[in-house]
């Protein structure tokens, strides 16, 4: 917390939007960068995972809702973020215009304002309960599905 602190000190623009730094604290080299790379924490578990947004909106008609019966499939690595998710997600579809990832009430990608903020990794969601998935103002629900033994390459989306 300290060496934050120091930083910010340091910082002479107001909002801050970047800190890329290395300070002795208590004689420790602390690093310090924002926004994040989303390399900064190793990660050692599966490849890859398989995604599901499971469709049922009321507003099936609406182009940018998904219909009942229907369901995203994503295969990603589990280290890609999940802004790269939502950007894949947009992608395949011209009427997807946003692609918020929440856990209740709490927003761990909110795709509208957070475009520039640190991003979880495909691999985060699996410690969140009930999420769900943002797209054109309607909530749908996010599952992970599984992990895949080998990873694809890019981030893969199909509807089901």
């Amino acid at each position: 917390m300290e060496a934050i602190l120091i930083a910010l000190e340091r910082r002479r623009a107001t909002p801050v939007t970047s800190i890329k730094t290395t300070l002795d604290i208590d004689n420790a080299e602390v690093s310090l960068r924002y926004p994040s790379e989303g390399t900064e924490r190793p990660y050692d578990g599966p490849p890859g995972y398989r995604l599901l947004v499971h469709g049922g909106d009321d507003g099936a008609h609406d182009p940018s809702r998904i219909p009942p019966g229907t369901t995203l499939v994503i295969e990603a690595p589990a280290t890609a973020l999940v802004k790269d998710i939502a950007r894949a997600v947009k992608n395949t579809n011209e009427r997807f215009y946003e692609f918020s990832v929440y856990e209740g009430d709490i927003g761990p990608w909110d795709d509208r304002d957070s475009r520039r903020n640190p991003s979880p990794r495909v691999a985060d969601l699996l410690d969140l309960d009930e999420l769900n998935v943002e797209i054109g103002g309607a909530a749908f629900a996010l599952t992970v599905d599984g992990p895949l033994d080998d990873a694809p390459d890019e981030i893969h989306v199909a509807r089901e």
